[in-house]
């Protein structure tokens, strides 16, 4: 009789029915003991389960398997585990999962729950569970009268015909070895899930994942309940598809190409999944003694992930989250332009409010088995990742950029050599605006729609008012006030000999106050005057106070914006018919013109973007003007910022006036034209 060769017999040499093996072909017999000594080589930590890969690997090059025979006595292996690896095995286009397997051993045994282990549901056996002696006799004897084959082909036909996949796939329940914890499941299992959501397939990393018999289990039954394609597209709207794949990469923020990584699971699949995801450098930091000392060094980083429960490197006492906790508070402290997410496995509602109390920008909850059942959660934890990310590289495309600018500012030469006057802080000051301006930025990306309805405020408005403050200390700090009765050395007029309209008379100035900019005296740029207006017969008309703007000694006037663009010139050389008002427009015209116009080919453009910046800031709710029009009551403040029937009456967002407001403070600060590029 000719030797089986299409039906595999796994054994061990310590079997007492090892006879059994010349019934066989030489490479049809598969003895435990010869994988676990090639496991043992590879220097895995899952030997054991290595042991299982590796048999179903060897029964996978079978041409034409008809079925497996396994000895239930394998000198330790399980036998049972060996039929679910060989079921749940990713094979081969998954050839082995419905292949007719037979267990036998030297008495004909009953399948029952008490003799088998709790973790295992073996109804896929149909209670087949077939003999030594039988197995002889279905070999040896039973052969078919007509077709001269052995029967046993006819057995293991039978338990094909019988077992249904899915049919054992719902059935069989599998539980996590006890030696697994959820942290390392979630890691495991949330890494292979946003992978395949996300559009790719475990070909397209190089990590292997887990071979434990629970991992298989979870990836076979749970496969049907991942993103579909179509979802995928009904979320991504933002060209951020790439062959139906998510990549973040096309995305104007990921200038660097540079993503930071912690976490002690960074090499069990997530490195490579976000290498996919952002297709960009991934570097990560497994061990937080690693972290450098210097925070800052992190800046050349696009987005900082960080896992909450990194082990503690102390030994202390403290919980590894905690530790996780401390190093995001002085990260985001030392790099508050840079995104940090947090990523988790706990799905505790105060785990996100303590990790957003403390600087962070998000928070992923990979995903953990215990929900793999249910497919609603997988969209929607998918799409927490999508929003997640690109709400905050949204977000820091505009705000990295102002961040980058300020700490330009504040270590400029220029700023750096700001004298201060007695009992000032204008440095101090200064610094202290441009963080509070920035907080209120990005706290405007962050204001609930609620809010903003509600209560009628903008935290974009006030970032611009908290800008606009900084024009005070600037002037403040550049302005030395002489006082009244000025030299007169100056040459200064007392009066003008004819006011348009209204007199003919202007009694002699007093009260005067001189300003010029400090250590250039000979730039003086007004004086303050109180004024008294009589007719051709002396009687008081009006009584006047204001100012005088002075420009190199000749007299100018406050002008309207109309007025400024008709006549070209920022400072008025004819006397207006619009009384002289004090102006802090004046005096940064000034500074601009006196200070910084050998700095600059155009100062034109600035004194622009002063005059429309004058305009907006006189008419918000949180301030007006000395000449605001009636009309400025007709409004709401909802329609003053627009909405879905009205166009805003200003344009105060990051990327409209706040940009013209900064680019202005930052020139004042520096000499240096600061364009802000999103």
């Amino acid at each position: 009789m000719d030797k089986i060769k299409d039906v595999i017999f796994i054994t061990s040499s310590t079997s007492p029915i090892v006879t059994v093996n010349a019934f066989f072909e030489e490479n049809c017999i598969m003895n435990v003991e010869d994988f676990y000594s090639q496991a043992k080589l590879l220097e895995t930590n899952h030997a054991i389960e290595e042991v299982y890969d590796l048999i179903c690997k060897s029964i996978s090059t079978i041409v034409n398997l008809k079925g497996v025979v396994i000895n239930y006595d394998l000198a330790g292996f399980d036998c049972f585990s060996m039929v679910h690896h060989i079921r749940l095995s990713n094979l081969d286009n998954n050839s082995l999962n419905n292949i007719p397997i037979i267990l036998t051993h030297t008495e004909e045994l009953k399948v029952n729950k008490v003799m088998l282990s709790k973790n295992y549901n073996y109804s896929l056996f149909h209670n087949r569970f077939i003999g030594f002696e039988k197995i002889i006799n279905l070999i040896n004897n039973e052969i078919d009268a007509d077709t001269g084959k052995i029967y046993l082909y006819y057995a293991l036909g039978r338990l094909s015909a019988n077992f249904e996949y899915h049919e054992y796939i719902n059935k069989t329940k599998i539980i996590a070895e006890e030696t697994t914890t959820r942290h390392q499941i979630s890691n495991e299992w949330g890494a292979l899930r946003l992978l395949r959501n996300a559009g790719y397939t475990d070909t397209d990393i190089d990590y292997q994942y887990p071979n434990t018999l629970y991992f298989k289990y979870l990836n076979k039954k749970f496969k049907t309940n991942e993103v579909t394609s179509e979802y995928r597209n009904s979320i991504i709207t933002d060209n951020l598809l790439i062959d139906d794949k998510l990549n973040f990469s096309k995305h104007p923020y990921l200038k660097r190409k540079k993503i930071l990584l912690i976490d002690d699971n960074a090499e069990k699949g997530w490195k490579d999944v976000l290498r996919l995801i952002f297709n960009c450098e991934i570097t990560t930091i497994t061990d937080l003694r690693k972290i450098e000392p210097d925070y800052q060094d992190y800046n050349q980083f696009d987005i900082i992930f960080l896992d909450l429960y990194m082990p503690n490197p102390s030994k202390k006492g403290i919980k590894d989250s905690d530790y996780s906790i401390k190093i995001l508070k002085i990260l985001k402290i030392a790099n508050p332009q840079i995104p940090i997410i947090v990523f988790t496995a706990s799905n505790k509602s105060w785990t996100l409010d303590e990790v957003t109390n403390l600087g962070a920008d998000g928070m992923y909850v990979k995903e953990s088995p215990e929900y793999a059942h249910d497919s609603e959660y997988t969209e929607k934890n998918f799409k927490s990742f999508y929003n997640t990310v690109n709400k905050t590289i949204e977000k820091y495309f505009i705000l990295r950029p102002y961040w980058e600018n300020i700490l330009f500012i504040l270590k400029s030469n220029a700023f750096n050599s700001i004298e201060e006057k007695q009992n000032t802080k204008f440095k101090d000051r200064l610094k202290e605006r441009l963080e509070m301006f920035y907080g209120l930025l990005k706290r405007g990306f962050e204001q609930t729609e609620f809010n903003k309805v509600k209560f009628h405020f903008s935290d974009y408005e006030l970032a611009f008012m908290t800008l606009w403050s900084a024009l005070n200390e600037i002037i403040e700090m550049n302005f030395e006030k002489l006082a009244a009765n000025p030299n007169p050395r100056l040459n200064l007029p007392h009066g003008i000999s004819k006011h348009p309209d209204k007199v003919s008379i202007i009694e002699p100035l007093y009260n005067t106050e001189i300003w010029f900019i400090r250590n250039q005296p000979n730039d003086i740029l007004f004086e303050s005057i109180w004024s008294i207006l009589r007719d051709n017969n002396g009687n008081l008309i009006e009584h006047i106070r204001g100012r005088m703007y002075k420009l190199s000694c000749s007299i100018v006037s406050h002008i309207t914006y109309d007025q400024y663009r008709n006549n070209g010139s920022f400072f008025n050389l004819v006397d207006s018919d619009i009384n002289p008002k004090k102006s802090i427009k004046m005096q940064i015209a000034f500074l601009i013109l006196k200070l910084r116009s050998h700095q600059i080919l155009n100062s034109q453009l600035y004194l622009d973007k002063l005059v429309s910046l004058t305009e907006i800031r006189n008419h918000l709710y949180l301030t007006h003007g000395d000449n605001i029009s009636s009309s400025f009551y007709n409004y709401l403040e909802k329609e003053k910022r627009g909405d879905e029937s009205t166009q805003p009456l200003h344009n105060i967002c990051p990327d409209g006036d706040i940009k013209e407001l900064f680019e202005l403070v930052s020139f004042l600060l520096t000499g240096k034209d600061l364009t802000l590029i999103f």
